[in-house]
C-alpha cells in the first residue's frame, strides 16, 4: 500500500498512490543467467491527483539476469508501462524503461544491497527522465509455504533536465513467492 508525499506542485501532499500487483515468470533459468517476463498492473487508487496517474496502467517487462558470483546478480531489463483505461481528463502513460539493475547479497546473511540505474523514454510528454536508487533490504520471517516477508529502505536521486523528482525515499514491505 504506497503513502506517497510530494511538493512537485508548490503544496506538501501526502496520502495513497496508485497501488500495483505484479506477475514473474522465469521461462529460462540455468547456473549463470535466467530470463523472467513479468506484467504488473497499476489501479488509480490514488488520494491525490498529484501521486498517481488516474488510469489503469499495464507494465510488461523483460529481464535478463546475469549471476556474476554467488553474491552479485547484474540483471538488465526493459519494462514498456502503457493506459488502457481511467480518467480521460487524465494524460496517458506511454513510457519504456530500461533499468540496469545490481544487487549484492552476502552469503548465508539476511540482508542485500541493490543499485538501480533508470533511463527512461515518455513516448506521450517526449521526455527522458533518468533515477538513481540505492536500497538496503532486510528479510524479516520466512513464511510456511516457502515464501519471506521483506523489509526495505530505497533512497534516490533524479538525474537530468527531465528528472522525475529532486530526491525521493521509499520504505516498504514485500512478500515475495507466497
Amino acid at each position: 500500500m504506497p503513502l506517497d508525499a510530494t511538493s512537485l506542485t508548490g503544496d506538501d501532499e501526502f496520502g495513497l498512490g496508485d497501488m500495483s500487483a505484479k506477475l514473474s515468470w522465469i521461462p529460462y533459468l540455468s547456473r549463470r543467467q535466467a530470463f523472467i517476463l513479468s506484467t504488473e498492473i497499476y489501479a488509480p487508487t490514488a488520494s491525490e491527483d498529484v501521486l498517481g496517474t488516474g488510469k489503469w496502467v499495464a507494465a510488461p517487462g523483460l529481464t535478463w539476469a546475469y549471476f556474476a558470483s554467488p553474491e552479485v546478480i547484474i540483471a538488465p531489463a526493459y519494462i514498456q508501462s502503457f493506459s488502457f483505461a481511467g480518467d480521460s481528463a487524465r494524460a496517458n502513460v506511454n513510457r519504456g524503461d530500461f533499468d540496469l539493475y545490481v544487487v549484492y547479497k552476502p552469503h548465508a546473511k539476511r540482508w542485500w544491497l541493490t543499485s538501480d540505474l533508470t533511463a527512461s523514454y515518455d513516448f506521450e510528454a517526449k521526455t527522458e527522465p533518468m533515477s538513481w536508487e540505492v536500497a538496503l533490504g532486510f528479510n524479516l520471517g520466512k513464511l510456511t509455504n516457502g515464501g519471506a516477508i521483506n523489509g526495505y529502505i530505497r533512497p534516490g536521486v533524479g538525474i537530468g533536465n527531465d528528472r522525475p523528482y529532486d530526491f525521493n525515499m521509499e520504505v516498504g514491505v514485500s512478500l515475495v513467492n507466497f
